[in-house]
């Protein structure tokens, strides 16, 4: 059975509260979660997955403009991940310019949130092939071997992190996994909040 800690906690908003701390029950460390999983359970944490049965003929992209409104003290802090049954390559852009596609909306992580995306609203899937901009994110995503513990035989995936601490206003950003005739999944995930906020 967890242990127990009562805590004094001071804060303008609430005043003085008296709130019981939960403590692990082998080693009595405090019971705590990362701050990303906190985004989550504060309702501003979101994502946007699609996959696709043939990468050479439909391959997989999000992109989406940042609002006109102030949002430079907004904070993006964003996990990518794209897989592939085979050799592909994946290319992350800013600045650049692209078209089409069907606009869609990010999910928030904690469903009965009614939390919107501040930075991703006006968000697209698919579209034509981007131009310009500037790369900031980027991986091949290889063949593997027989396999191992984490991918199966012939599989092939990648796991980064672009922190956009402050999106530039009216800037298009594109996320865009191309490859060979073979399934692929893209998966976006992050968190937004304003600078130093609570």
């Amino acid at each position: 059975m967890p242990r127990t800690i009562d805590c004094i906690v001071i804060s303008s908003a609430d005043r003085t509260k008296l709130r019981t701390l939960q403590l692990d029950a082998s080693t009595l460390a405090l019971t705590i979660v990362d701050y990303p999983h906190h985004e989550v359970h504060d309702g501003r944490s979101f994502k946007l997955y699609a996959r696709s049965l043939n990468l050479s003929t439909t391959p997989l992209q999000f992109y989406f403009t940042t609002p006109t409104v102030a949002v430079t003290e907004r904070r993006l802090h964003l996990v990518e991940i794209a897989w592939s049954g085979g050799e592909a390559e994946f290319v992350a852009l800013r600045g650049c310019t692209v078209s089409g596609g069907v606009a869609t909306a990010p999910k928030n992580r904690r469903h009965d949130s009614p939390n919107n995306s501040i930075i991703l609203g006006n968000c697209f899937v698919g579209g034509n092939a981007p131009t310009g901009g500037e790369e900031f994110s980027g991986e091949y995503l290889g063949q593997s071997g027989a396999g191992n513990s984490s991918t199966s035989a012939g599989r092939s995936r990648g796991d980064c992190t672009a922190a956009l601490s402050r999106p530039f206003r009216e800037t298009t950003y594109s996320f865009r996994l191309t490859g060979g005739a073979y399934r692929g999944n893209l998966f976006l995930g992050w968190y937004e909040h304003a600078d130093k906020e609570k």
